[in-house]
Order: structure tokens, then C-alpha cells, then sequence
């Protein structure tokens, strides 16, 4: 009997529809309707996956009869009352009935979007264009496979000294179990750690949760670097990928207390014998103690002390943060694995510092955790001054501006005091008339034998260039010799000599290029000049379209100029700390 889409049969529940797309532009024909009211539609679910399933639908009319289909998870209410409430939703929703129909004595759907670990129901009954019903409904009850819930973590707010607000979130439902804990192991694999815990844990079912939830830990140690880790575990195994963050609890507030066990002095020029070698510094600094209290060695300029005014607490942090990042730039540089309990000193040590910046000085020895945080303590040397060696005149004649060059290309330089860096070194500024290169003085040195200055060749820092295409180019800036148009980039030291100068008279010198012995062969340096280098290599960049050809003359003139102290200060060899100075 023929029933129109508005007379609808009570219906319960709520249906939820799942649009097919497939065949929307197929061409639909009608049915003779007197011919098909008997029609069975019968419907069959297969390959169902975490998202859909394949939905085979028959009937047993022609291939002429027109249908529609729907999907919902209200599986307990009465099929018609359903279609009734399909139809009604459809017939309200403005799209036309005709591109919404399928035919076909049997179809073949796949749907997909749908809920993981759910109940299904997908209903066929017959519909015309014009919007009646007839036949006999056909549906199939399925369900899609339980899916493995993604998990994630986040901090709700930065940790404190002593604990920490992890949030965990999941894709999955209550029936979904998870477990979290938190260890200071940063480096075993994510999924050996899991099994591990899944392992030794007792009865860890009984302590799985569900759902979003915010996790407190507490109780922690401050300054440390913690992980936590969230898994899915379902009958007493892991199953899915695990999720896990790294934080790192707040330090406490650092109370400064002077520890009267450690005794710290400047000793003066003095030796220090590391196994088989003997070497001589311009400082050696000595704390004794009796106890076993880590500690590490800060020396400083009371210059640069001037920046903790009122805030030595906040010195010692600094300090100690310093030493942490050295130490793991260090372990980065050379594949070695130091902590704090490796370097950190816990009886009577000697430095040796080569300090050359004139000035009043200070050596601190400074309380640390093993996490790297100062422990508050800490001891101050008395007073200590760093003069430099009496400048003699040989060294002094080199110092002033020059004019340099040949008969073709002159240019003036200024030969400062570079002392604080090395007995006989120089800053040579001015090279090639270029001001942007006043930060990246070449360098000099006397020959305190013979008098004459010897130009160094030297990488000078990173840099960026712009090419022929006009794209910045990061590179190693230096000051090198040339062989022709061969630029001789610095060996693993860093360093060779280029030219030397040899004074001539009063006020003049002459600049004569090395020969250097490379690969064996004998290499004639013909000129000097800044160059820089790609990172990668891969191009190198000049900034003079020509350079005073060697030999070339130098003419006094006038001038000098100081250098500043650095802040933190690192010993040049000895103790814990000589593990890592290279």
C-alpha cells in the first residue's frame, strides 16, 4: 500500500544520518509504484573498520526501484519509526529527493566518518521522487572496531620547585584505560621504559584512568629535568604509541652564605702538574677544604661585578647556568656524556688562568647541586690585580697608524695593544680601508728576537654575505694570505704566519711575503686581505677588487687604542674543570 512521506507513524529515539555520496549524479528513475509496493530491501555489513564498514544492499524488485539509505547508532527503536523520522528530516531539509536516491538490484556502499568502538544500524527503504514510500524496509545491525585512542600531554602551568600540573588527553572513551608516570630516565627508548613500568607495577589495573584529567605531581626535586609518560593499557599491555614531555622543575630561591670550609686565594704566577705535564700560569687559584661539598671556581673582574650590585644572589645563578650550558655545549662539540658529578670539585683543587686584562679581580668558589642549581654557598679570595708585562720598545715601535701598500694601492692601519690576549699579539685595524671590519681586527705578533712584526693569518668569527643572487650567506669570516688567486684558508690551527715586516729606518718597513711548505710543495704568499668562507664551503667571497702585492712598504704615523675585560672567565687548565677545556 502506497504511504506519502506525510503521514508518519509515532516514532522514539533519535537517529543519527550518514550521507553516502557515491552515485549522487546517477540518472534516477521512477518506479512504476503499483509494481514495486511489495518490493524487500535487505541489507548485509562487512569489513567493518575503526571509522565505517562496506554495506551491501539488495532487493528483490528490478533494477528501476529507487531507495535510500541512512546510518544511526539508535539501534533499540522500531524500524519504521525510524524511516518515518528519516523521511521527515529529509523532506524538510530542501535538497532534492531525486539526487539523494540509488537503484540497483544489489549495491555495494562504504561508508566512513563514523565513530570507532560504536553500534550501528543502516536502514534502506524505497522512496520515489516525488517523495512516497513503499516497500519493506530492510536494515543490518554492526559495529565499527575499537580504535587505539591517541594520547597527548601538556603542562597546565610552568612547573614549581616542587611539583608539576600534566594534563593528559585522549581520543578515547571511559571503557579506554591509560596510565601515567613520571621519571627522571631522559634517555631509555619511550616503549622499553613502558614495558618496564607495565612490568614491574603491581596491580596496575587498579590504577588506570579514563578520559581527560589533569595529573599533579609533587614531591619533586628542584632545578631537575623530568618525563612524563602517558600509555594505553589494556588487559595488563601497552597497546598504541605511548606520549610523553620533558620539563624541568623552578629553581628555589638561593639564600647566599659565605661557607667558612673553603679557603680561596690567588697564589700568583705558579705551576701546575696534571700526570706527566708541567705547566706555568700568570694565576694560579687555590681553594682548600676539608669537607666534601661540590663547588666549582668563578673568577671575575670586579669591573664586571658591577652588574650584581645588590643581587649576588642572582650572580650565583648566573654562575652556575654558565657552567651548565659550557659543559653541554662541550658534550655536544665532542660526544662525551659530563654532569655535574663529573666536574663538579669536592676536595682541595689548583686553577691555572692566564688573566690579561689589567684590573682588580675576584675568585669565587660557588656552591652546585648535582642538578646544576647553586646550593647558596659560597667563598670570595681576597682582592688580586692583573698587570701586564712591562711593554718593551721593540714592542712598543710597532704600535701607531700606518699607511701600508705598493706603488699602486695604499691604505692606512692602526696597530693597537692586544696584550690582554697574548705577550707580543696585536689588533691591525683598518685592512683594505673597509670600517665595517672594526669588530674583526687582523691580528699581529712581534718576534721578540729579531724585532720584525708577523702578520697571522686566523678565522674571525661568523659572519653574513649576500652572493651574486643577492641571498645572505653565512660564513667564516678571516684574514688570509693569497698565492696568485689561490686564497690559503687557515690550517687546523687556526693560524700561520703570512708576511713579515722588518723595519727599515725610522718610521718604515718593509712587508715581505712568507713561502710555506704545503703538500710539498713551496707556496709564495703574493698578497693578504679579509675573505670569507660558506659554512658548507661551498663559495668563497672577497671585498677588494685588488690587494697590495707583496712585498709592500709601511710609513708611520700615530696611535692606540685599549681592550675590554670579559665577564665570565674560564681557567686555562687544571682540575675537573681541565676535562674539558681543549
Amino acid at each position: 500500500m502506497k504511504r506519502t512521506i506525510f503521514r508518519f507513524l509515532t516514532s522514539v529515539g533519535m537517529a543519527v544520518s550518514v550521507f553516502i555520496a557515491a552515485g549522487c549524479n546517477e540518472e534516477v528513475r521512477n518506479p512504476d509504484s503499483p509494481e514495486f509496493s511489495g518490493i524487500q530491501f535487505s541489507v548485509a555489513s562487512e569489513s567493518e573498520t575503526s571509522d565505517g564498514a562496506r554495506i551491501v544492499i539488495t532487493h528483490d524488485g528490478n533494477d528501476r526501484a529507487t531507495y535510500y539509505g541512512f546510518a544511526t547508532t539508535d539501534v533499540g527503536a522500531d524500524v519504521n519509526s525510524l524511516v518515518n523520522r528519516e523521511a521527515r528530516r529529509l523532506a524538510g531539509s530542501g535538497a532534492e529527493i531525486k539526487s539523494q536516491l540509488k537503484q540497483g538490484a544489489k549495491r555495494v556502499l562504504t561508508l566512513t566518518g563514523l565513530s570507532s568502538g560504536t553500534e550501528y544500524r543502516y536502514i534502506v527503504f524505497g522512496l520515489n521522487e516525488d517523495g512516497t514510500l513503499y516497500g519493506n524496509p530492510g536494515s543490518c545491525r554492526f559495529s565499527t572496531v575499537k580504535g587505539v585512542p591517541n594520547l597527548s600531554l601538556s603542562l597546565v602551568v610552568e612547573p614549581t620547585d616542587r611539583s608539576a600540573l600534566v594534563k593528559v588527553t585522549t581520543t578515547g572513551d571511559s571503557s579506554d584505560k591509560w596510565y601515567i608516570f613520571l621519571t627522571k630516565d631522559l634517555d631509555t627508548p619511550t616503549g622499553t621504559l613502558c614495558q618496564s613500568i607495565v612490568s614491574s607495577v603491581v596491580d596496575i589495573d587498579s590504577k588506570l584512568q579514563s578520559g581527560n584529567l589533569t595529573k599533579e605531581f609533587t614531591g619533586l626535586t628542584h632545578y631537575t629535568r623530568y618525563r612524563a609518560v602517558v600509555m594505553n593499557v589494556r588487559n595488563g599491555a601497552v597497546f598504541g604509541d605511548p606520549a610523553e614531555i620533558v620539563f624541568k622543575t623552578a629553581m628555589r630561591p638561593v639564600d647566599p652564605m659565605l661557607n667558612p670550609d673553603w679557603n680561596i686565594v690567588c697564589e700568583g704566577e705558579g705551576e701546575i702538574t696534571s700526570g706527566e705535564t708541567t705547566s706555568r700560569y700568570r694565576q694560579v687559584i687555590s681553594c682548600t677544604t676539608a669537607s666534601s661539598e661540590m663547588y666549582f671556581i668563578m673568577v671575575m673582574s670586579k669591573e664586571s661585578m658591577k652588574y650584581y650590585d645588590g643581587q649576588f644572589d642572582q650572580f650565583l645563578i648566573d654562575a652556575a647556568a654558565y657552567m651548565t650550558a659550557y659543559i653541554g655545549q662541550y658534550n655536544e662539540a665532542y660526544g662525551t656524556n659530563y654532569t655535574w658529578a663529573d666536574i663538579a670539585y669536592r676536595s682541595s683543587v689548583r686553577e691555572g688562568y692566564n688573566l690579561r686584562a689589567t684590573g682588580l679581580y675576584n675568585a669565587y668558589a660557588i656552591g652546585v647541586e648535582v642538578s646544576g642549581a647553586p646550593s647558596g654557598k659560597y667563598a670570595v679570595s681576597p682582592d688580586f690585580e692583573v698587570t701586564l708585562p712591562e711593554m718593551t720598545e721593540e714592542y712598543k715601535a710597532w704600535l701607531g697608524d700606518w699607511t701600508v701598500g705598493d706603488s699602486k694601492l695604499r691604505y692606512n692601519i692602526t696597530i693597537e695593544d692586544d696584550r690582554e690576549e697574548g705577550d707580543n699579539l696585536y689588533k691591525v685595524y683598518g685592512w683594505e680601508g673597509i670600517s665595517d671590519f672594526d669588530k674583526f681586527p687582523a691580528l699581529a705578533e712581534l718576534d721578540p728576537e729579531t724585532g720584525n712584526l708577523r702578520f697571522i693569518a686566523c678565522d674571525l668569527g661568523e659572519v653574513n654575505v649576500r652572493n651574486e643572487q643577492n641571498v645572505s650567506v653565512s660564513c667564516v669570516l678571516g684574514f688570509y694570505g693569497m698565492s696568485g688567486v689561490d686564497v690559503l684558508m687557515s690550517g687546523a690551527d687556526n693560524s700561520y704566519g703570512i708576511a713579515v715586516a722588518a723595519m727599515s729606518g725610522a718610521g718604515n718597513a718593509t712587508v715581505t711575503g712568507r713561502t710555506l711548505e704545503i703538500q710539498g710543495q713551496s707556496i709564495s704568499i703574493t698578497s693578504m686581505g679579509y675573505f670569507a668562507q660558506a659554512l658548507d664551503k661551498s663559495q668563497l667571497f672577497s671585498f677588494s677588487s685588488s690587494y697590495p702585492a707583496l712585498p709592500f712598504t709601511m710609513a708611520k704615523k700615530s696611535g692606540t687604542t685599549a681592550a675590554s675585560p670579559r665577564m665570565f672567565i674560564m681557567p686555562a687548565s687544571s682540575g675537573n674543570f681541565g676535562k674539558i677545556n681543549r
